[in-house]
């Protein structure tokens, strides 16, 4: 049966059948001492995620070496892991800036950029100073074992059609190309020219070729979510030719709403990829996946379809540790909420368990779930923004509360400083 098990750094992943790597919302995160929990709440900025890789196989929900932060609404702070080959170092995305390519430097004992500003580097192009990016993900598009990296840019569009777009960086010729700029794309038509907010990798077919799903931030009927992948019939590999193409339409996922956050795993599959996403001004998506590379949304008929409640960021954990992915996100216009996964009568359902203080609403841009003090229990992390008024950030503990011999137990949930 599934069980969370500690991971590097005192994280938490699943183990067992192909569930390994839905854990991949928790990324690796450096370990957060319980004294440093405090400070935590204190700060309403965006938050910083230090990831690293590890390798696993394709037969797994997510792709090898593949943790994926790029899930929630966020500026300034995304980070996700460079490819296999540059497993000591991390990419970190920048709204107001360039951005960052942090490897640690044992001697100096920190994070130290390497995507230095000369032309020489080949970590320049992805400083991509003019993009503002508020996203970032990783995985292998072209099935070479190799990871190319996702840079998702807003250049100041809130919403409907960008200024700027996107960047699908591929390491060729020893240095990270822009794919999407390339002249094959370019011809294609491929980059997407809309205001997005959040990105993910998912394998729609199980074929180790992952896709990019990008949650635009639809204006009326301009804006629609892609789904952006190989083009398998026009790609050469062997001459560095990677073309791309748009399947949104064809597998189903090309909807017109205000797309916040994004989290992929497998939700309602047993294996297979499912898509979660978080909408404003509209009723949230559960894209499960039909085993044949397309998808339908469940989410009203399994109960997480909460419309017009302005979801923003969003993750996934078995909370109850029943071997059942649940979904925990924030909104702003409705309670946050906190879903674990039932079934009845052959039917999946879920229930919110949230407590009033967990559900009570508030600017929110990123969800966290993690094991931070390190005592093989989850806690929830909200990350609050300034908006009209100050909002600190909240640490919530998830708990299950034994009720006899051989019972599992209710669940709480309580804010960190509040009593067990």
């Amino acid at each position: 049966m599934h069980r969370l098990q500690k991971t590097q750094a005192g994280n938490t992943r699943v183990i067992g059948k192909a569930r390994k790597l839905w854990w991949f919302e928790l990324g690796c995160l450096s370990a957060v001492h319980p004294h440093h929990v405090t400070r935590l709440l204190d700060r309403a900025e965006p938050c910083f995620l230090i990831l690293c890789s590890r390798h696993h196989s394709r037969r797994d929900a997510q792709p090898p070496g593949h943790q994926q932060f790029a899930l929630n609404e966020g500026r300034d702070g995304e980070q996700t892991p460079l490819p296999s080959q540059e497993r000591a170092k991390a990419s970190h995305c920048r709204y107001n800036g360039p951005n960052l390519v942090l490897k640690y430097n044992r001697a100096q004992k920190r994070l130290v950029n390497i995507a230095v500003d000369e032309r020489s580097s080949p970590y320049y192009a992805l400083r991509d100073r003019q993009g503002n990016a508020i996203g970032v993900t990783a995985c292998d598009i072209d099935g070479d074992g190799r990871e190319e990296i996702y840079f998702l840019n807003t250049n100041n569009a809130f919403s409907g059609v960008a200024t700027y777009t996107d960047k699908l960086f591929k390491f060729r010729n020893n240095r990270w190309e822009d794919v999407l700029s390339d002249d094959v794309n370019v011809a294609r038509g491929v980059a997407s020219l809309f205001a997005g907010r959040s990105v993910a990798c998912v394998d729609r077919t199980g074929s180790g070729r992952y896709s990019i799903y990008i949650a635009n931030y639809a204006y009326g009927d301009v804006g629609p979510d892609a789904l952006i992948e190989m083009d398998p019939e026009a790609s050469d590999l062997s001459r560095g030719i990677l073309a791309l193409r748009d399947v949104a339409a064809e597998a189903g996922v090309s909807k017109y709403t205000a797309g916040r956050g994004v989290s992929v795993g497998p939700i309602l599959s047993n294996s297979a990829s499912d898509i979660f996403c978080d909408n404003e001004n509209g009723p949230n998506f559960l894209f499960h996946n039909q085993g044949n590379g397309t998808f339908v949304d469940a989410a009203a008929g399994a109960g997480v379809d909460d419309p017009h409640q302005h979801g923003r960021g969003v993750a996934l954990a078995d909370f109850n540790r029943d071997g059942k992915v649940d979904i925990v996100y924030g909104n702003w216009n409705g309670p946050h909420r906190l879903y674990l996964q039932m079934s009845a009568h052959g039917k999946v359902r879920f229930r919110d368990i949230a407590s009033p203080k967990f559900s009570m609403p508030s600017p929110v841009r990123t969800v966290i779930v993690a094991d931070f003090d390190n005592d093989q229990e989850l806690e929830v992390f909200f990350n609050n923004i300034a908006y009209r008024s100050s909002a600190a950030n909240r640490l919530f503990r998830y708990r299950i509360q034994a009720t006899g011999a051989g019972v599992q137990g209710s669940e709480r949930l309580c804010q960190v400083g509040d009593s067990p």
